[in-house]
């Protein structure tokens, strides 16, 4: 395979930076196979050979470690065995020598040389030293280029402190300390990383919904020259009741001209949803009203192609983002917009 910067295909750096303080210690076992699950998912992704991908594992408690892994091909990145346990939680210089470190890499400001930094921690900072005043223009500076994805699992005591740093609120997601919270937090990685791999793969060097609905960066342009236009497939109505049953919603909307079919209503994205393998999507211009749909909906907003993933709307930009409803019995919001196909 060829060297970072000597091709032109997108180049990821994806680097963990994991908590190993003392209180991290009953859950150890949990975030190494949360840890190794996400590196079964890069590999996977790898093996298609339209990206090249190099992964890099920062552990940190009260001092930063020398990195278990810096820049090495995900193919050859072996699992993790074990995370010892002790100490605090020097989180800011964590974070901050991960930075320097890729910074500093060759190709590093080149345009398809991308960063994704991965970072896992059950607990506040309280003793960093380094990169304490540091960080916060650090974040926004490395973000200004586009290029440089900062995502975070945190618990919710740290979410208004990161949003103060700069970090996207769809790049930080609030977990709990414990077994299933670890389990949980392990799904909400893949669905990410699948994504941002997906975003790549569209033409996006960054995300700022690593663990949401991310348009904020996507262009009517782009939305026009991927999507069919399907504006004359759909009819466009606003909910103004709450409560509203769809069956019951659209056969009212329809006036004896037909009934409600299971599969052409698409409803607003407005709360976290799963939204299953088959269900299509449909994306809303705002400003023209213009709906686009059919295949590569998902894969420009980073959303897995064939397969189940949970999603909260995130930054949506001049968009409206809508799935198709298989239930006759879903419940609409007040204020929201359904489009159903006719």
């Amino acid at each position: 395979m060829a060297k970072a910067g000597s091709t032109k295909i997108p180049v990821n750096n994806i680097a963990f930076v994991i908590d190993r303080s003392g209180s991290m210690s009953s859950i150890r076992k949990d975030v190494v196979r949360v840890f190794n699950e996400q590196l079964k998912t890069i590999k996977n992704d790898a093996k298609k050979g339209d990206q090249e991908t190099f992964i890099s594992l920062y552990t940190f408690n009260s001092q930063v470690d020398k990195p278990l892994y810096f820049r090495r091909q995900a193919q050859v990145v072996k699992p993790l065995t074990g995370l010892k346990t002790t100490g605090g939680t020097a989180l800011l210089d964590a974070v901050g020598t991960t930075m320097n470190d890729l910074g500093k890499i060759k190709g590093a400001k080149e345009d398809h040389v991308s960063f994704l930094v991965l970072v896992l921690t059950d607990g506040e900072e309280f003793a960093s030293k380094k990169y304490k005043k540091k960080l916060p223009s650090m974040i926004k500076a490395a973000q200004k280029t586009n290029r440089w994805s900062i995502a975070f699992l945190t618990p919710k005591s740290g979410v208004k402190r990161l949003t103060g740093f700069g970090i996207p609120k769809g790049n930080i997601q609030d977990w709990a300390a414990s077994k299933a919270g670890a389990k949980d937090a392990g799904k909400k990685l893949t669905e990410g990383l699948t994504g941002f791999f997906n975003a790549r793969r569209s033409g996006k060097k960054a995300t700022t919904g690593f663990f949401a609905a991310d348009m904020s960066n996507v262009t009517v342009t782009q939305v026009s020259g991927k999507l069919k236009n399907a504006s004359k497939d759909f009819a466009v109505w606003d909910v103004t009741k709450d409560g509203s049953i769809i069956r019951a919603f659209v056969d009212d909307k329809l006036k004896g001209k037909g009934t409600y079919k299971a599969g052409s209503g698409y409803y607003e994205l407005t709360k976290s949803e799963l939204v299953q393998a088959k269900k299509e999507i449909a994306i809303r211009d705002n400003k023209t009203g213009a709906i686009y749909a059919g295949p590569g909906a998902r894969t420009m907003l980073g959303f897995p192609e064939g397969a189940s993933f949970k999603v909260k709307p995130g930054a949506m930009g001049n968009f409206s983002v809508f799935i198709m409803s298989t239930s006759v019995n879903r419940v609409l919001s007040k204020g929201t917009t359904l489009l159903y196909r006719s």
